[in-house]
């Protein structure tokens, strides 16, 4: 797929231009992983998070350049602004409980393409902390800074 595509969307998060695909550009991608001509990272992975992204409001998933590499970011839409997350399933390492989908700012990989990197994660960390929903103690070990449970 090319950029100037209408099934794409363009954002700029932390100066770093990123592509939000439509629906139905995700679809086309699945049929053909690559972005202005450079592959999609792990195609197979990318879909399943895509995929779980989409069940979530507050998820964008989208594409960008890093190192003339395509990478995926995963987005947390608070506020009409959009900060950098990695979306997991964080378990509380009080009571181990395990939320269904968690978002935290704490992997340095998700800042690759940013401006200013440390800017970025900053920004990224100011977000307020979470709590296990299942003992309420503050998640420490992933910074966790939106979840469903």
């Amino acid at each position: 797929m090319e950029l100037i595509d209408e099934r794409l969307a363009r954002v700029t998060v932390d100066g770093q231009e990123m592509f939000v695909p439509s629906e139905a550009g995700w679809e086309a991608f699945w049929i053909e992983p690559q972005l202005a001509g450079r592959n999609l990272p792990v195609p197979d992975l990318l879909r399943k998070n895509v995929r779980r992204n989409a069940q979530y409001p507050e998820l964008v998933s989208a594409l960008g350049f890093a190192w003339d590499r395509t990478s995926f970011y995963e987005l947390l839409n608070l506020n009409d602004e959009l900060y950098r997350v990695f979306v997991e399933a964080v378990i509380c390492d009080f009571c181990g409980h395990r939320a269904v989908a968690s978002a935290t700012p704490g992997v340095m990989e998700i800042y690759w393409g940013a401006e200013d990197e440390t800017k970025a994660r900053e920004r990224c960390f100011s977000l307020p902390r979470q709590s296990c929903s299942a003992c309420k103690k503050l998640l420490e070990r992933r910074s966790t800074v939106w979840q469903v449970n």
